[in-house]
Order: C-alpha cells, then sequence, then structure tokens
C-alpha cells in the first residue's frame, strides 16, 4: 500500500508501525487501513489494530499526528483484536483518563478540553473535565462543566453528584443538598451520593435525617468504613453512646487508621469510665497517626482527666493548644486543681 499512495511509514517501537499517507480525505484513510488489515490476515492468518488519524485538526501541529494517531490505537484497544479506529473525541477522553491516573491533572484537563472541541455533546468529557478543576481547585470552572454536562443530560448521576460536591466544598450546603438527593434518585442503589448526602445533613447538625441516609449507605457498602465512622458522630450527637461505640468499632475493623474513629472511640470508652488504658490507647494512637491534630490531643486529655490523672491531662491540653485547639478553660481547671492539691 505505501508502494501505491504517497507517504512513508516505519517501526515505532517493536511492536508498532507508524505510517504516513498523503491521503486526500478521510475515507482514503480509512479504506487504506481496512485494506492494510485484510491484506495482513490473508498473509498471516491473524489480525492487527489500527488507530489512524488526519491532518489538519484543530490546533495539532504535525508532530503530533503520530502521536494522535497513537491515542486511536489505544482507543482501538477497548474494541478488541483487529479494530480500526479514528482518533476522536472518545480517544482524547481515553488519553485523559491516562493522564488523570498518573497524577497529571493539567495533562487530563487539556486532553478532555481538546476531546470537547471535537465534540461539545459529549457528557462524559464535560463530567471528567469538571473533575479535574475539583481537584486543581478550580472550582467555578468546575461547575461551569458540571453545568454544562447537565444541560445536556438533567438526569446524569455522576454529574449531578460531582455539582453537589462542588457546592459542598464551597460552603453552599442546601444547594449541595439537592444535588445530591437528585443523584440518588437517579440511582437508588447508588452509593456516594447516599453517603454524601448522610455527611452533609450531619455538617448542618440535623443527625435524624443523617441518620436515615448513613444507614442505608452503610447497608450499601458494609465493607466501607466512613459510613460507620459518619454513624459514629450522628449517634453521638442523639446521645446514643452505646450506638456510637459500636458504629466506631466498625469504622476501624474496616479502617484500622482512621484517627477520626479511634479518637472518638478513646474519648466515648473514657465518658463510660470504662477500660481507662485502652481509652488512652485509643486516644494516643490517634495522635500517632495525626500528631498535629489538636482536637484528638484535646480528647487525649479529656480522657486522662476522667481518670484524675491530671499532669498528663494538663499535657495534652497544651500540646492540644500549640497546635490551634482552644483549650484555655480545660488548662486554667487543671491548673486550679494541682493548685488545690499543692496546698
Amino acid at each position: 500500500h505505501c508502494n501505491t499512495t504517497p507517504g512513508l511509514w516505519g517501526l515505532v517501537n517493536h511492536n508498532l508501525f507508524g505510517c504516513f499517507c498523503l491521503a486526500p480525505q478521510q475515507a482514503v484513510c480509512r479504506d487504506m487501513a481496512h485494506a492494510l488489515q485484510r491484506d495482513f490476515h490473508q498473509h498471516t492468518g491473524t489480525s492487527v489494530s489500527i488507530g489512524y488519524t488526519t491532518y489538519p485538526l484543530l490546533d495539532y501541529n504535525k508532530p503530533q499526528i503520530l502521536e494522535n494517531a497513537h491515542k486511536a490505537l489505544r482507543h482501538a484497544a477497548f474494541f478488541g483484536p483487529g479494530t480500526c479506529t479514528r482518533f476522536d473525541a472518545v480517544s482524547l477522553n481515553i488519553s485523559g483518563d491516562e493522564k488523570y491516573q498518573t497524577g497529571d491533572i493539567e495533562g487530563a484537563a487539556q486532553e478532555f478540553t481538546m476531546g470537547l472541541r471535537l465534540d461539545s455533546s459529549d457528557v462524559n468529557l464535560y463530567n471528567s473535565l469538571g473533575v479535574c478543576f475539583g481537584v486543581l481547585k478550580q472550582y467555578d470552572k468546575a461547575w461551569r462543566a458540571f453545568d454544562a454536562a447537565l444541560q445536556l443530560n438533567p438526569h446524569e448521576v455522576m454529574a449531578l453528584y460531582n455539582a453537589g460536591l462542588i457546592r459542598s466544598l464551597e460552603g453552599r450546603h442546601s444547594e449541595a443538598l439537592d444535588y445530591f438527593l437528585k443523584a440518588a434518585e437517579q440511582d437508588k442503589a447508588c452509593y456516594e451520593p447516599v453517603l454524601q448526602t448522610g455527611k452533609l445533613y450531619l455538617t448542618m447538625h440535623n443527625p435524624q435525617k443523617a441518620r436515615l441516609h448513613l444507614e442505608k449507605a452503610a447497608r450499601l457498602n458494609p465493607t466501607d468504613g466512613r459510613p460507620f465512622a459518619h454513624l459514629g458522630r450522628c449517634y453521638h450527637e442523639m446521645q446514643l453512646q452505646d450506638l456510637a461505640i459500636g458504629a466506631f468499632k466498625k469504622a476501624i475493623r474496616q479502617n484500622p487508621f482512621d484517627a477520626e474513629a479511634l479518637s472518638f472511640l478513646g474519648l466515648l470508652y473514657g465518658e463510660k469510665g470504662e477500660n481507662a488504658e485502652i481509652a488512652t490507647l485509643f486516644c494516643q494512637k490517634s495522635i500517632d497517626i495525626e500528631p498535629e491534630n489538636g482536637c484528638y490531643h484535646s480528647r487525649l486529655g479529656k480522657v486522662h482527666l476522667k481518670y484524675d490523672r491530671l499532669q498528663q491531662a494538663l499535657s495534652a491540653f497544651e500540646n492540644a493548644s500549640v497546635r490551634g485547639w482552644d483549650a484555655t478553660a480545660d488548662i486554667e481547671k487543671i491548673r486550679n486543681r494541682l493548685t488545690v492539691k499543692a496546698s
């Protein structure tokens, strides 16, 4: 085929050939690719996959022709052996996902943006682009991307969910809740919207409603420790301490390094006045995991104070204060008690 059509070809790597053809139309390029596949199969009995692109295309320069053809080839791999695939918006979606997985968030955003220039009606591209902007903390851009996805498909679950996440990060809780509830309504078995709805109700100081959603989330995904950790806080706010202890235990069973659950469980054991060493151990382990969290030092102080270990309590509260936690009242109270004891 290279002998009959102007162009050149060569080995790109040990199992990949590249071919540049001066084809006047895209259809000619496609027909050549199919002819190559037929001839290859006739001579070898095996199949070959082909990805191809055309030039000019958008703002791509000539050195990017081979790169884009390679993206089309990776796109072809999704359809199985012997596939011939043109470089398009889906190719860029796949390439963007690959960059995202390797941590190149800005590179992924560029791929998704170029994909939308090829197909401005692709909901997945808008959603993926929004996720990138969200990770980059460019919340206005993220919101515009998710809103564009929802303009195309108001029932798209992931776009609804991600729009809720952005509004939640912006502190716009009522709007976020509306999106989470819509996402959960679209797919009643979808776990994340239910979990986020429960978390948001808890943030909005409505533990009764939070409980309903968090318990559902725990049923939907019992191997994830997150709903149990949030349930522990929820039960604690509702003064259901035994249920709170049980929930935090389940959270730690799923994630032994959940510092918040460990700290809270230690505090609750201390409040019950049971097993002082276990209560202290849990609080200390949370500090080992997150040593700069002033709240965890404060909870350790409360446990020491519960068992009348005043010097250890004072040290813990002072550590909390150094880390930005307001422990002034606790420190003053303990110093007064130590003064009385000394006298």
